[in-house]
C-alpha cells in the first residue's frame, strides 16, 4: 500500500511543479511594478496611520484615522494640517525602508523626545 502512496504523492508533486512552471511563464515573466500607482495606493490608505501612532498617539492616531476616512484627505495632509507632525518628521516616518524594517518607523525620532 506505501508504494502506492509513494507514487502519487511524488505524481502530484509534478503536476504541481508544471502547473507553477506555466504560470510564472505565461503569467509571471514581465510583468513591472506601476511605482507611481503604488505610491498613490499608499499614500491614500488609512492604514500607514499605524506607522505614525507611536509618534502621536491612540486618541490622535484615531481622530486623524477617522477624519481621514470621512474627507477622503490622506493621512500626511491631515497630521501637517493639524500641526500633529511637521513634514520633515512624516518625511521620515512614512519612507518606505522605515516602514518595512522591523522596529518602529522613525524611532529615530522618539529618541529625541
Amino acid at each position: 500500500m506505501e508504494p502506492v502512496l509513494v507514487f502519487n504523492l511524488l505524481q502530484s508533486i509534478s503536476i504541481m511543479n508544471n502547473g507553477f512552471r506555466a504560470f510564472t511563464d505565461n503569467c509571471l515573466k514581465g510583468i513591472e511594478a506601476n511605482e507611481d500607482r503604488l505610491k498613490e495606493y499608499v499614500e491614500k490608505s488609512v492604514g500607514i496611520i499605524t506607522a505614525v501612532n507611536p509618534h502621536i498617539g491612540y486618541e490622535a492616531a484615531a481622530r486623524v484615522a477617522k477624519e481621514a476616512i470621512a474627507t477622503g484627505q490622506s493621512v500626511r495632509e491631515l497630521c501637517v494640517k493639524n500641526g500633529v507632525l511637521s513634514q520633515e518628521d512624516l518625511e521620515l516616518i512614512l519612507d518606505p525602508f522605515e516602514m518595512t524594517h522591523p522596529g518602529i518607523a522613525g524611532a529615530t525620532l522618539l529618541k529625541k523626545n
